[in-house]
């Protein structure tokens, strides 16, 4: 990710694994690396490179984020269908931070859980999700939260961290 210049941008280094099909984050086989280079038309670094531009506008015009949140999920678990908690803070950082504003607070409220928890609680793709149709339905309007709805614990549980 270097050589294309995008090191500091998660975002896009997201996007451009996914669109190799990077199975184990941005660690490419060959067949991935060479699949990712054709999908996206390219015969060299230097035209990967270029493209650069054009790709953080697609990711935000055809709105690709929660495609590349799913499929982080899928990468990260490895067939398993969860992951560590840990893990998902860092995703949902590295994923959410420019989507939803209010992911700030949700990670900082996930990181001040015990540690125990957070070394022993793993996040299942159900709860992955909702998390993200919280922030695309609440985000920080906590009169549209029902609590008769079916939201997972960590969420009934950030409600009332941020309505006390």
């Amino acid at each position: 990710m270097r050589d294309v210049g995008i090191q500091d941008d998660q975002i896009l280094q997201l996007y451009i694994t996914y669109k190799f099909g990077g199975q184990k984050g941005a660690v490419f086989t060959l067949d991935e690396f060479l699949l990712g280079m054709i999908r996206l038309k390219c015969q060299s670094i230097k035209d990967l490179k270029n493209i650069v531009p054009q790709l953080k506008q697609k990711i935000q015009k055809e709105n690709k984020y929660k495609k590349l949140y799913s499929y982080f999920f899928k990468v990260m678990s490895q067939g398993k269908n969860v992951i560590r908690f840990t893990e998902a803070i860092t995703l949902w950082d590295s994923l959410l931070n420019e989507q939803f504003k209010e992911i700030i607070d949700f990670i900082q409220f996930c990181k001040a859980k015990p540690a125990e928890f957070q070394n022993t609680t793993k996040v299942s793709f159900d709860l992955w999700c909702q998390v993200w149709k919280f922030f695309e339905i609440i985000g920080s309007d906590y009169t549209k939260f029902d609590e008769n709805d079916a939201w997972p614990l960590l969420i009934y549980e950030y409600v009332q961290f941020k309505t006390k």
